[in-house]
């Protein structure tokens, strides 16, 4: 029975930086207009889930079924595309402003995803990293303090 419901796997990110192969009959049929248009490149993929023979990768609204193939895995900085973020202030350099992750992409030299932010509609230029951004949803938390012990002072005798 519980071979009916597979077990969902943890999603993994990764990169096609080459066309893995001549052909394209690692693409599932319906999908290779899709693959062609985004693949090879350095772009951040995300795999989801598979079946007993595809992989789904997602990229934004982009679905493509794969058959496992170069597929180099990158370490994710747990962002993802059309997550709020806040571009820090960077102790002051910047004026920090709130956007959406529109692109990801991987740095191939310096091995980092580097990300184009959506500020009111506008895709900005500049690439940004990891350490230059912080989740929406991290930041209106109120932050637990852990609670003070106060000690009592020792009351000491008075000496004459």
């Amino acid at each position: 029975m519980l071979d009916k419901f597979p077990l969902r796997r943890e999603a993994e990110f990764g990169v096609f930086l080459w066309w893995p192969g001549d052909d394209d009959k690692w693409i599932h049929p319906h999908d290779v207009p899709k693959a062609i248009e985004i693949i090879p490149g350095n772009r951040v993929f995300r795999r989801d889930d598979f079946d007993d023979t595809y992989n789904l990768l997602t990229y934004g609204e982009y679905e493509i079924r794969i058959r496992p193939a170069m597929w180099l895995p990158v370490k994710t900085d747990g962002f993802d595309l059309g997550d709020a973020i806040e571009v820090k202030s960077n102790f002051g350099q910047t004026r920090p402003f709130i956007g959406t992750i529109e692109d990801m992409f991987w740095h191939r030299n310096e091995k980092v995803i580097e990300y184009l932010i959506n500020k009111s509609g506008n895709v900005l230029p500049k690439r940004y990293r990891a350490f230059e951004l912080q989740a929406v949803d991290r930041l209106n938390r109120v932050p637990v303090r852990p609670s003070l012990r106060i000690k009592k002072k020792e009351e000491r005798p008075i000496e004459v």
